[in-house]
Parts: C-alpha cells; sequence; structure tokens
C-alpha cells in the first residue's frame, strides 16, 4: 500500500485467487496485474487465459516449469539459497539439510536448490546436502532416523520460520543431542525470534521489492535478493 500511496495509485487486493474474485477486480479496470501465487494450488493456463487482457507482472514467485513471463519481479531463491549454503559452509559446516514443506520438493524447488548447490561445489541428495520433510515423521520415519542418527546435519533451512521450528520441537524430543544444530530460517518472523530459541532468517526486503513491480514499465523479470538476518540464541540463565 505505502508503494502504491507513492504514485497516488489505488490497490485492490485478490486474495486466494478464487475466479469470481478475479473477475470481479477485472471488471474495475486495473492498469497492472501484480500475480503471486503458489504454483501447487493454481493452475498457469486458466490464470493466463482470464488475466490475457491486461497487463500482468508475476511478482514474488514463478512456481511452475514454464517458460519465465513476459513481465516479473521475482524473489531470486536461487541466490538467497547460495547465499546459505556459503554462510553455513564457511561456518564449517559439512552436512546441510533443506527442510520442504513437500515429501519430495516440487520440480522448480529441485532445479532451484541443484543450481544453487552447483554454485558452491556441493551435489543436492548426497550426505553433504540433503532435503526433508516434516511429514517424514509419520510417512517414512525410518528416513529421518537414518539422517539424524547415523548422518546427522549440523545446520538446517527452510523457507518458514514457522517450519523450521515445529521441526526443531520434534527434533530435539527424538534427539536431544541434536538441539544446537544452526538454523537458517526466511521472512524474519517471530517464529525466529523465541528467546532461547531463535535462529537466523531473511530480511526480504518487500518495500523494494513492491516499489520496483509498481514501477516496472519495462518486460522480462527482475530480480529482487533478501538480505540474510544472523542471530545468535541468547544464554540461557
Amino acid at each position: 500500500f505505502e508503494s502504491v500511496n507513492k504514485i497516488n495509485g489505488v490497490v485492490i487486493p485478490v486474495f486466494a485467487g478464487e475466479e469470481s474474485h478475479i473477475r470481479s477486480m477485472l471488471a474495475q479496470n486495473p492498469s497492472r496485474v501484480l500475480v503471486d501465487l503458489e504454483g501447487a494450488c493454481y493452475d498457469l493456463n486458466q490464470i493466463s487465459e482470464l488475466l490475457k487482457d491486461v497487463p500482468v507482472v508475476f511478482f514474488n514467485r514463478y512456481e511452475w516449469i514454464n517458460p519465465p513471463p513476459e513481465s516479473a519481479v521475482l524473489i531470486d531463491r536461487v541466490a538467497q539459497t547460495e547465499d546459505t549454503l556459503r554462510y553455513f559452509l564457511g561456518r564449517g559446516h559439512r552436512r546441510i539439510l533443506f527442510l520442504g514443506h513437500y515429501e519430495k520438493p516440487r520440480e522448480y524447488k529441485r532445479l532451484e536448490l541443484e543450481e544453487a548447490a552447483k554454485r558452491v561445489g556441493l551435489k543436492l541428495w548426497t550426505p553433504e546436502f540433503q532435503y526433508g520433510s516434516p511429514k517424514e515423521f509419520d510417512t517414512h520415519p525410518q528416513r529421518i532416523a537414518k539422517i539424524f542418527r547415523e548422518e546427522p546435519p549440523t545446520a538446517i533451512f527452510s523457507r518458514s520460520d514457522g517450519l523450521l521450528f515445529n521441526f526443531m520441537q520434534k527434533i530435539r524430543a527424538f534427539y536431544p543431542r541434536l538441539g544446537d544444530v544452526e538454523l537458517v530460517g526466511c521472512y524474519n518472523t517471530k517464529n525466529s525470534q523465541i528467546p532461547q530459541y531463535e535462529f537466523s532468517s531473511y530480511d526480504m526486503q518487500w518495500h523494494r521489492a513492491w516499489d520496483v513491480a509498481i514501477r516496472k514499465k519495462n518486460c522480462g523479470t527482475e530480480w529482487c535478493i533478501p538480505k540474510m538476518v544472523v542471530r545468535e540464541k541468547t544464554a540461557l540463565l
């Protein structure tokens, strides 16, 4: 809203991407539509058909294995992942785990992780850089046990502070000696700032991203790179 106000504009929020809401918004003749949708939940062809007659800028994420959009302002997740991996490697970690929402990463996420790993000399699906999900506590507990007993990671990162915090609560219960594993989350929410459980996260610098998206006039993709907020644990009393 602040970015829109700077250009004396009006914003029409449409949540959840429901077709009726989109059509209601389009009936107001918007000069531009910013699209931020989770690819697992929305069909890109349907969205493209609905929005074919208005200027569209994909914002924050583009989660489909399709040619890049004509116009976008996206968070550079490959650069962010590379930044996290270099941080961990610089701290001496040689067993790193990425914590995802799905049991197997969706294709766009797999490609992102593999590319970032390649840039720092790692390879996904090896003991040095693994993928895991909290769902595996229920679906593949033997894999969780193998990871955390035989080749335990010393560093874990995720795209969600909440997912990471809740996962670590289970890990500390089942594998107490791994309670001090180093963590890096995302979005810098309250879940990464709980005293004695705090961990590093990312400032997404939304103001800059929104300003770029609101003022964007040219085609192509512009990338925004979040900034890590390094946070040390408070000492136990």
